[in-house]
């Protein structure tokens, strides 16, 4: 720990010569992979949730490049509504240049309960041995890149990063690129309760989906301004081709399809010079069709965030990269 501390220090007194700025922040989220089934001749929606504690943040910024890290860990104990513990990983690296952006993320969950069974049947409750599914599994790696078309008006990471802060306000178009794998996996209990209607039961059977899905999305995202406050807020739809990879108890088969994707974030808080608060909710939703049933997966962020800026420092081979993503 002391060998970190005295590197820190040694590189933030580090010469401005091909500097880039540096910037540190904490915070308090609460990340979620959320699953939701729907059928076309149902309006009825069964709603699969992680039940997993809020988890403190370290974020590191350096120019374009960035570090968000969490740990895994269990629900927090005084919460004894749900009797399900949920384990995860969650990392997320963001690349900030300003017009090209760039977002790789990786989550991992097992532990899930159906939280709306009073909209399926109002006789079980979060807590039935029917709503818990301690064993289904859920995992998205992706790469996603963002075109921010008027860069001298509108900054991304102003708005989600901790660098940069936008003075005047202003928005953009933008257009987003990816690749995205998932996973999702109930080897028990399929993805549906027993108590939903017969429409489902076809899922109690469905045991693994495989997806790997080329990604394309358009939207806007606009910053208001007001001083050292700021609000922002962006939305983005889009298509993808899906080679699907599906796993019934007893037979399997794969297909390719289009499916569609969304992305939606809201920030709002005071971005200063030096200093930055701000809360942030952010969410990627990304649908699959099996048969007549559809199934998304949705990546929520909901969190509180502080951050400070150093100024620019001068860090060795961090810089070049940060330098080369500016082309």
């Amino acid at each position: 720990m002391l060998r970190f501390v005295l590197m820190l220090l040694f590189l933030l007194a580090q010469p401005t010569l091909w500097a880039e700025e540096l910037a540190m922040g904490i915070g308090l989220f609460n990340p979620s992979l959320k699953v939701n089934v729907g059928d076309e001749d149902d309006s009825e929606t069964i709603q699969f949730s992680p039940n997993n504690a809020s988890t403190l943040n370290l974020i590191f910024s350096y120019g374009n490049l960035g570090l968000d890290l969490t740990t895994s860990k269990a629900r927090n104990d005084s919460d004894d509504e749900i009797k399900l513990d949920t384990k995860y990983h969650d990392i997320q690296l963001a690349f900030y240049g300003g017009q090209h952006n760039y977002l790789v993320t990786y989550q991992e969950y097992k532990g899930y309960y159906v939280s709306n069974p009073e909209q399926i049947d109002n006789t079980y409750t979060k807590n039935d041995e029917e709503s818990l599914f301690p064993n289904m599994e859920t995992r998205s790696l992706s790469f996603r890149y963002f075109r921010v078309f008027k860069p001298e008006s509108f900054n991304l990471d102003s708005a989600y990063g901790i660098v940069d802060y936008q003075e005047e306000k202003g928005g953009s178009w933008i257009i987003g690129v990816g690749a995205t794998k998932e996973k999702l996996k109930s080897p028990n209990k399929g993805f549906s309760p027993s108590y939903a209607n017969s429409n489902y039961q076809s899922l109690i059977d469905l045991r693994k989906i495989d997806i790997l899905s080329l990604n394309s999305q358009g939207g806007y995202s606009y910053t208001y301004v007001y001083k050292s406050l700021y609000a922002n807020a962006i939305l983005m739809f889009g298509a993808a081709i899906q080679q699907k990879s599906i796993q019934y108890s007893n037979e399997s088969h794969s297909d390719t399809a289009i499916g569609f994707n969304s992305t939606i974030g809201i920030s709002l808080g005071m971005n200063k010079k030096k200093h930055k608060l701000s809360l942030q909710v952010f969410g990627i939703s990304n649908q699959i069709k099996i048969d007549d049933k559809s199934i998304s997966s949705n990546l929520i962020n909901v969190g509180i965030m502080y951050a400070y800026r150093f100024g620019d420092k001068n860090i060795p081979y961090l810089s070049d990269v940060s330098k080369w993503l500016d082309y």
